[in-house]
């Protein structure tokens, strides 16, 4: 990808900040600074959003930090608080940043970007290896466990997405929800385990 071209950030210091921040290795498989250039991508070419300064923060800061050692989200947060130059809508970015994947769907911007890999079945397979491979990395769970937990993973994503899609603002959205979800159902059908 050559480019992030929804994004209004690439020239500010907040952007060189995050993108040093995912240069940092440490458990860095999925959540790396590739996922957020494909995030800004889907942002306009498929989900054609309006741009937004808020979302364009949460987007470059949601994952800035990972690793051991609580929420990443909060901790991203902190980060975002931190480098954040005053005026900016730092609270506004924080919301759309804890309310996570599944927590709150009342704004499913972010969660629907955040979780646009499962919705290709190529993207969706690398995806899943690559958190597989981070949370190796991370933990101490044996591949059994990993398979697990990602298998109730996209439940959990299938089951919040279906819940919210009555209240998914936007013909595009909507669509790209229920892509999603058919996504995780493939996923889980094909058996997680094949393609790990």
């Amino acid at each position: 990808m050559n480019g992030a071209p929804w994004t209004r950030l690439q020239t500010e210091p907040i952007w060189a900040a995050a993108e040093r921040a995912h240069a940092r290795r440490l458990g860095r498989v999925y959540h790396d600074w590739d996922r957020v250039l494909r995030l800004y991508d889907r942002a306009g070419r498929v989900l054609h959003l309006p741009y937004d300064r808020p979302l364009d923060l949460a987007i470059l800061t949601h994952s800035v930090q990972t690793g051991p050692g609580g929420d990443r989200r909060a901790r991203s947060v902190e980060w975002l608080r931190a480098q954040a130059d005053p005026g900016e809508p730092v609270e506004a970015a924080a919301r759309l940043i804890l309310a996570g994947p599944y927590r709150d769907l009342s704004d499913p911007r972010l969660p629907l970007l955040e979780l646009s890999d499962l919705a290709f079945p190529v993207s969706g397979r690398a995806a899943l290896r690559d958190i597989a491979a981070e949370i190796r990395l991370l933990t101490r769970l044996e591949a059994r466990e990993i398979v697990t937990g990602l298998q109730d993973e996209l439940n959990r994503i299938r089951r919040a997405l279906g819940a919210a899609l009555p209240r998914i603002q936007g013909i595009a959205m909507r669509e790209f929800a229920r892509e999603v979800i058919h996504g995780c159902e493939t996923l889980t059908k094909d058996g997680i385990e094949t393609f790990l």
